[in-house]
């Protein structure tokens, strides 16, 4: 029945239903709309970073240093410091290289001065020697590891002894250095790598332990020497 009250209010329903479906698809297009300028308008576009410049470039989904040879309007090309690859890469896969702190001042570093640097394979940082200054940068030789690599300057910073050295508590066990810690995403040589280290080092410990204690005795000696000396 056209006239049933219940008809009628169902009709205008259905209407009402329509008509909030349509506004919410028109919404939904303005809204796609303003999403896909907002992503142009977010379009790194090289301008900053200028050829001859060191910066980082991602390679295989990880940051390495490098130093910028070319630009176009969206990309750098780059030469990856340590490796000598030459890669294109896009704009948002290129960023500027920063020093972690102060950065060290050339003239300091001639062969043989001892400072820490960034490990390109794992982002962490140890103890180095400097070997010679290269094209992009310098080649260092890891203590810990006899390993030689090329580093940017930035990668160089002044040794800090506590990152690298462990230290006995009041127990009698050893704090271990985050970075010699195992993880489980640690390859099994990289694991055998952690155990020879923190083994070395435990080893550097008790060594210095034993030295210490034959120094107090011996200065416990001549103490008692020196008094007995006065007395007579």
């Amino acid at each position: 029945d056209p006239e049933n009250a219940q008809f009628l209010k169902l009709r205008e329903d259905l209407v009402e239903v329509r008509q909030l479906t349509e506004d919410l698809l028109k919404y939904k297009e303005t809204q796609e709309g303003g999403v896909a300028e907002e992503e142009e308008e977010k379009v790194v576009t090289p301008s900053a970073l200028e050829v001859g410049m060191r910066c980082e470039a991602v390679y295989q989904e990880k940051w390495y240093p490098a130093v910028i040879s070319a630009k176009t309007a969206t990309s750098y090309t780059v030469v990856f410091v340590g490796f000598g690859n030459s890669e294109e890469v896009e704009s948002d896969g290129v960023r500027p290289l920063v020093a972690d702190g102060e950065s060290l001042d050339p003239a300091v570093l001639t062969p043989g001065f001892e400072c820490s640097a960034l490990y390109s394979g794992d982002g962490k940082w140890y103890d180095a020697v400097v070997e010679e200054a290269t094209d992009l940068g310098y080649r260092v030789t890891f203590v810990e590891y006899a390993d030689s690599e090329e580093v940017p300057l930035e990668y160089l910073r002044s040794r800090r002894r506590a990152e690298t050295e462990l230290v006995r508590g009041a127990d009698g066990s050893f704090h271990i250095p985050d970075h010699l810690r195992l993880s489980p995403a640690d390859s099994e040589a990289e694991r055998q790598r952690k155990r020879r280290r923190v083994k070395a080092l435990k080893h550097q410990v008790k060594a210095k332990e034993l030295d210490d204690e034959r120094d107090a005795k011996k200065g416990n000696w001549l103490a008692f020497q020196n008094k007995g000396a006065k007395k007579k």
